[in-house]
C-alpha cells in the first residue's frame, strides 16, 4: 500500500489474516490540500464513528487554520489585525499558538508561523514564475518575527502589527494528526495510522505485529529505506514538489522567515518525533537550516531523529546523507 503521495510506503499482513474479532479497515479523503489516508484496527462495529470522527476533525481545523478558506479563524483574525488588546481564539488555534512559539524559540526562528506574508509573495511568485521585487520582500518582512505574535492566559493571544498574516502550513498537519488519533482512542479504535500528505502518525500497531513498517522517500534516493516504528509520527519536507528555476537557481517553496527568501538548498529532510506536530514543525525547520544548524537544533530536542538527503553543491548530482545516531534504531531490513 502506498501512503503519501508517493513518499510513504506501508506494508503489513494481509487483511485477509487479520483475526475475525478485530477488524482492519482503509480509507481516504481529500482534506487539507492532500489526500489524507487511514489505517484502522478495532471492532468493526466502531468503524463508521471513526471515519465520522475522522471527517469532521479535518473539517473543524480546516476552518481554524486554512488561509484558503476566507472565513476560517485564522484568516478574520488576521483580516482584523493589528488588535488593540487581546482576542480570544478557540482552543485549538490557542494551542497551536503555544507550540508553534515554542518551536518557533528553539529553532532560532527557521520555524514560524508569522512568516505569511512572504510565504504568500513566494506563493504567488512560484505561479507566475517570476521572483517577487526586493521591495516585496523588504515590507512584508515588517510583519514576520514570532515575537510579534503575543499569547495570553485565557485563550487569548494578540498580533501587534497591521501586515501580520499567520501560515499554519509547516505544523497543521501534523497537529490534526495528534487531535484525531486522540480522538480515535476515544471511541475505542485499538490503533490508526493516518497520512495526511506524507506525514504520518499512528498509534498501536497491526494485529500480530509489533510495529509498522513504512517506507521512506519513494522515488528519491531515499528509495528501500524502511523504517519500524509502534508509535509517533514521521514527517518528510522537500522541494520536489513546488519550485521556481530562474537563471539556473532554483527556489524552493519553503521559505526563510528570518530572511523573506525561497531556500536555494536542497534538503530532503525525515523527522521522527513522539507527535505529529513536534515532527511536522521540525521537518519543515531542518528544511531550512544549514546543517550545522540542524545539528545545534535536534540536540535541543532530545527524543527526536532525524535522516537529511543534501547536494554538497546545488549543482551536485551526488547525494550525501546526515543522520541522527537514534535514527538507525528505528531501520528495518523486512
Amino acid at each position: 500500500m502506498t501512503l503519501g503521495a508517493g513518499r510513504h510506503a506501508i506494508s503489513q499482513e494481509d487483511s485477509a489474516s487479520v483475526q475475525p474479532q478485530e477488524s482492519h479497515h482503509r480509507g481516504s479523503q481529500p482534506a487539507m490540500g492532500v489526500l489524507v489516508r487511514y489505517e484502522l484496527f478495532g471492532d468493526s462495529s466502531v468503524f463508521p464513528e471513526a471515519e465520522r470522527v475522522i471527517a469532521e476533525t479535518l473539517d473543524e481545523l480546516e476552518n481554524t487554520f486554512s488561509d484558503y478558506r476566507r472565513e476560517s479563524e485564522v484568516n478574520r483574525l488576521c483580516r482584523n489585525a493589528p488588535h488593540l488588546e487581546p482576542v480570544e481564539v478557540s482552543e485549538h488555534f490557542w494551542t497551536l499558538c503555544n507550540r508553534a512559539k515554542e518551536i518557533s524559540e528553539r529553532t532560532h526562528g527557521a520555524f514560524d508561523i508569522t512568516v505569511g506574508p512572504v510565504s504568500h509573495l513566494w506563493r504567488a511568485a512560484i505561479k507566475r514564475r517570476r521572483l517577487p521585487e526586493p521591495e516585496k520582500i523588504s515590507a512584508a518582512l515588517n510583519g514576520v518575527g514570532f515575537e510579534k505574535l503575543l499569547i495570553f492566559p485565557e485563550r487569548k493571544i494578540q498580533l501587534t502589527t497591521a501586515e501580520m498574516q499567520l501560515d499554519f502550513g509547516g505544523i497543521a498537519k501534523g497537529y490534526a494528526a495528534d487531535v484525531i488519533l486522540e480522538r480515535l482512542r476515544e471511541v475505542s479504535i485499538r490503533a490508526a495510522l493516518i497520512d495526511i500528505g506524507g506525514d504520518v502518525t499512528m498509534f498501536g500497531t497491526p494485529k500480530g505485529r509489533d510495529t509498522w513498517i513504512l517506507q521512506i522517500g519513494e522515488n528519491t534516493a531515499s528509495d528501500g529505506i524502511k523504517l519500524a516504528l509502534n508509535g509517533g509520527s514521521i514527517a518528510t519536507s522537500g522541494d520536489t514538489e513546488q519550485r521556481l528555476l530562474i537563471d539556473d537557481v532554483r527556489y524552493s517553496h519553503l521559505v526563510d522567515p528570518r530572511s523573506g527568501l525561497a531556500c536555494t538548498t536542497s534538503h530532503m529532510v525525515t523527522v521522527i518525533a513522539e507527535d505529529g506536530t513536534t515532527a511536522d514543525s521540525l521537518a519543515s525547520a531542518f528544511s531550512i537550516l544549514s546543517l550545522d544548524e540542524i545539528r545545534e537544533v535536534a540536540s535541543r530536542f532530545p527524543r527526536v531523529a532525524f535522516r537529511i538527503v543534501y547536494r554538497e553543491a546545488p549543482e551536485s548530482t551526488s547525494l550525501l546523507t546526515l543522520e541522527s545516531p537514534e535514527f538507525s534504531k528505528f531501520l528495518s531490513d523486512e
